[in-house]
Order: structure tokens, then sequence, then C-alpha cells
């Protein structure tokens, strides 16, 4: 069977509500599209799901696929440990795209590993996928990373942009990274570096 469909989702942890604790109504419209989308993909009966996600490990020359025959993971680092998924993978298909990416030498595998929890932007559309899927059971999963594909395809846009005002460009830059390690584990401040930098250049 082929692609049925493909959906494109945000991931702030804030929507949780365990996490949010009632901020998560102000993002109300999120939640509803998000629930939509899930009931999207349940609708669509697929075999597997496959969720790509800019927080797994990630390499400029290497497309991650997890490896394993299960995973888990929670909220514990947004201090709603109580909140757990756990999933089993779809190992013939990783094997198959492994095979494929082999045979065709494209850059992708399981190697590279960095650790077997999942992370919240995986977490998060399971949430939801979990929702809608009531007590039937999920299908199996594949997750990989797609960051890197991301930043090189904005990476031109990025510098046209930077070019007008390389002074401001250079500000939000420092401001987003001394933001990002100095809010790291510091709850709903953790999640929003990149809005402070912009907001300081």
């Amino acid at each position: 069977m082929g692609i049925l469909n493909a959906v494109m989702v945000p991931h702030p942890p804030l929507i949780v509500p365990e996490v949010g604790r009632g901020e998560e109504r102000k993002i109300q419209r999120t939640i509803d599209a998000f629930r939509e989308a899930a009931r999207f993909v349940f609708d669509a009966k697929p075999d597997a799901i496959v969720i790509t996600t800019p927080h797994s490990a990630m390499y400029a020359d290497w497309f991650h696929i997890s490896p394993g025959e299960r995973a888990s993971g929670s909220f514990a680092k947004f201090g709603a440990g109580s909140v757990r998924i756990d999933i089993r993978y779809d190992w013939e298909l990783v094997r198959a795209i492994c095979r494929l990416a082999r045979e065709r030498k494209f850059p992708a595998g399981t190697e590279g590993q960095k650790g077997d929890s999942l992370d919240h932007a995986t977490l998060i559309p399971l949430f939801f996928l979990r929702e809608a899927y009531g007590n039937s059971p999920l299908p199996p999963i594949v997750t990989g990373s797609v960051a890197i594909v991301i930043g090189i395809s904005l990476a031109k846009t990025a510098l046209d942009m930077a070019s007008a005002n390389w002074l401001v460009a250079v500000v939000t830059l420092v401001a987003t990274v001394v933001y990002s390690v100095y809010l790291r584990g510091r709850g709903f401040w953790a999640m929003i570096p990149v809005l402070l930098g912009a907001l300081t250049g």
C-alpha cells in the first residue's frame, strides 16, 4: 500500500493539558485542528504511521530512522511525567526503507541513534492519535528526523532576509542562542526561545 495522506502539525508541549494546566485553552483552535488531523489519519485506516521530527538525532548528511521494536517517552521534562506513551515500531517497514536506501545509495538508516526515548515533537502527535483511536490500538509507527531538511530548504531565504539588516540578524541569532541555553528546563519559557529571540531582534 502506498502513502494514503500526509499531515503537518506544530508541537507545543503547552497543548497537553497536564503541561498547560489551563494555559492550553488559549490555543483551543490548535487543539481542535490537531483533533481533526488525528481523525483524518484514523479514518484513512493506515497500516503504519510515519512521524518525522525536528528533535530526533540529526545529521547534515544522514536521515536517521529510529531502530528497535518498541519505544516510549513522557512529558517529564515539562513537569508532566504521568503522561507517558508507549508505541510499537513497524520494524518490517523500517528494514524495507533501509534496504531501498542502500540500493539507491540514499543516506538513510538506523545508524546514529542518540537515545531511545521519544521526543516531544513525536509524543504530541501520538497524544492526539491515541485520543482519536480510543480503545483501538495504534498502528505500528516509524519515526525519523527532518530538521536538517527544513534548515537546508530555508537557508537561502534566511540569508536573503538577513542581508537586509545584518545587525538585526546577528542580534536575533545571538539572543535566540542565549535564550535557548539559559531557559533550558524552565517549563513554558523553554518552549519559546525562537520567539523571544525574534522579539529581541
